[in-house]
């Protein structure tokens, strides 16, 4: 198995403030890293669905309950129903040395979120990072 190693010359962290809600005005991301967001029962679940339809409401459940338990664990209370918009491309990713289904691709939502917060598995190591991209008028 062929490894790449990098050496970090310098390591920049920065403490900002951001305001992390539920909005009136929608917001757009796309996933920086790929979002892993099939465990092993979704997985199978997602397999089994026929059309892509069906797997990208399922995978649009999926980031919704991602960004509620985002809300949970900073206390934030959700006091309306959020929808979202993807659009999202499958990609195989290693993940701990196995072989894994990921999604790459950008969303919408009704809901301000972070710049590199991560959603799914493998955010640890740097999995499902998302970033706001900013729709020119």
């Amino acid at each position: 198995m062929d490894h790449t190693h990098y050496s970090i010359e310098e390591k920049i962290i920065r403490e900002k403030e951001v305001d992390v809600n539920t909005s009136n005005e929608e917001y757009h991301y796309k996933f920086i890293t790929p979002w892993l967001a099939l465990n092993t029962q979704n997985f199978k679940k997602y397999n089994n669905l026929d059309d892509w339809k069906e797997k990208k409401l399922f995978l649009n459940k999926i980031l919704i309950g991602n960004i509620l338990s985002m809300a949970k664990g900073l206390g934030i209370i959700v006091n309306r129903r959020i929808y979202v918009k993807t659009h999202l491309e499958p990609v195989s990713v290693n993940y701990k040395s196995v072989k894994m289904l990921g999604f790459t691709g950008e969303f919408k939502v009704r809901f301000k979120i972070p710049d590199y917060f991560g959603f799914g598995k493998g955010v640890s190591q740097g999995f499902g990072s998302v970033k706001q991209i900013i729709d020119e008028e």
